[in-house]
Parts: C-alpha cells; sequence; structure tokens
C-alpha cells in the first residue's frame, strides 16, 4: 500500500515534488498515517497536523492536512493543480467540501480579515447571512498579488486557518475612492451597526494596519474595490 499527502497551505496550495503529493510506501504492519507521519518528518521535516479527511482507492490512501507553512516542494495553486489531479480534487471535495461540487475548479481561496480571528468572525457574518460584500484596498491587492475580483468568481472563504467555511461568488465590483464609500456598502458588509459612520472607523483601522504592513500610508483618496457577492454554499449544511 502507498499513503498519499494532499498537503495545502492556508490558500490550498498544494504541494507536489517531482509533479505529485507527497507519497510513501507502507511497510508491512504499519499504518498508512503512521507512515506518512514518520516520512514527513524524515524527508519534510515536519510534524503533519491533524488530517481533516481520508479516501481508499485501491491500495492507496489519501490523507489531507491544511498547514500555514508548506514547504519542501512546489507549491500549486487550487485551480491549476485541481483538473489535473483526479485522487486529490475527489478528497477535497468529500473532505474540504463537505462534498459538494463547485460548478467550476476556477476558484480562488481566501480569508477576510488580517488574521485568524477576525477571519473567523467576519466569516460568522457571511455564514448567518448578514455579510454579502467586502471592500479591498487596491494597493495592498497589488502588493500582495492577488487576483482582483470580477463578476461571475466564485471563491472559497475559510476559517483563517484553511478550514473551508463557505463558498462565494462575486456578483458586483465597484472602484472607488474610501471617502466616497455609499451607505450601502456600509450595510451590505453586515458589521458593527451597519452605519457608515461606524464601517468608517473600523476600516480606517484595518487598513491603516494595512498601510503599515505594505509600507503604504492610507489616505482618505486610497482607490477601493467595493465587491458584492452572494453565498453558494456552506459547507457541512444539508441541502
Amino acid at each position: 500500500m502507498r499513503a498519499h499527502a494532499v498537503l495545502l497551505d492556508v490558500t490550498h496550495r498544494l504541494l507536489l515534488r517531482d509533479g505529485a503529493p507527497f507519497v510513501v510506501e507502507v511497510p508491512p504492519g504499519v499504518r498508512p498515517l503512521q507512515a506518512l507521519e514518520a516520512a514527513a518528518r524524515d524527508e519534510l521535516g515536519r510534524t503533519l497536523h491533524e488530517a481533516l479527511g481520508h479516501r481508499v482507492v485501491g491500495g492507496d490512501a489519501w490523507f489531507v492536512f491544511v498547514d500555514h507553512a508548506v514547504g519542501g516542494g512546489e507549491l500549486v495553486p487550487l485551480r491549476a493543480w485541481a483538473p489535473r489531479l483526479a485522487e486529490p480534487w475527489a478528497l477535497y471535495v468529500d473532505a474540504m467540501l463537505g462534498g459538494w461540487r463547485p460548478p467550476s475548479m476556477e476558484l480562488e481561496v481566501f480569508y477576510f480579515g488580517d488574521e485568524p480571528r477576525l477571519a473567523s468572525e467576519l466569516a460568522h457574518h457571511v455564514v448567518k447571512g448578514t455579510k454579502r460584500a467586502t471592500t479591498a484596498w487596491v494597493a495592498a491587492v497589488t502588493h500582495d498579488g492577488w487576483a482582483v475580483s470580477r463578476p461571475g468568481m466564485l471563491s472559497i472563504v475559510t476559517d483563517g486557518f484553511g478550514v473551508p467555511l463557505c463558498a462565494i461568488e462575486t456578483t458586483r465590483v465597484e472602484r472607488g475612492r474610501f471617502c466616497d464609500a455609499s451607505a450601502e456598502i456600509a450595510a451590505a458588509e453586515g458589521e458593527g451597526d451597519l452605519s457608515l459612520d461606524d464601517w468608517r472607523a473600523s476600516h480606517v483601522a484595518y487598513f491603516t494596519r494595512e498601510g503599515a504592513r505594505i509600507g503604504i500610508p492610507f489616505t482618505d483618496d486610497a482607490e477601493m474595490y467595493y465587491e458584492y457577492f452572494r453565498v453558494l454554499q456552506v459547507f457541512g449544511r444539508a441541502g
């Protein structure tokens, strides 16, 4: 038997070595997961976290893991590896998406905010139905190399640690200055008391932190993306 590790980072880039996920031959009398854990320590210099799911196909056992600092090979984005690696994709759909099959494999993976606690809190608003928009600073998107949102884009939203919570589809994107933000975007983001004043205060604080991180002062004239979306699926929910 062989044991395979579908080892993902928090944006679900897959670790490939020689074009394939990490794999090890399982010695007789050794459990597949045990063999993977030992090989990861020896060959990758890392301890595997909790497996988020597994799948056995013939003589192959597949396990999926998420780690914030994946290394030891090539990291390939989800939209690139999903169409060509059938078994990892099947495991991803079953274990990570609760069996939901996206209408396209052209998927982005991200979390709201700048750290896991805020990401979980904002994703809570999405799952509960109160958040249907988000705002991004053009300079930060460019600096970090993120895809620019566009109508029809499909995204997997995680909790900040890489665990998927829901899938969304972008329905509208507007570009404008921060100082020109409307009450519509404040209400659609579903945070705080839903007022524009509250939205401005929390977003100034957030983008000021972003500015310190990327080395660009945030100002009222900063160019923003105002994105509206709909929820396609909450993972783990029936129907």
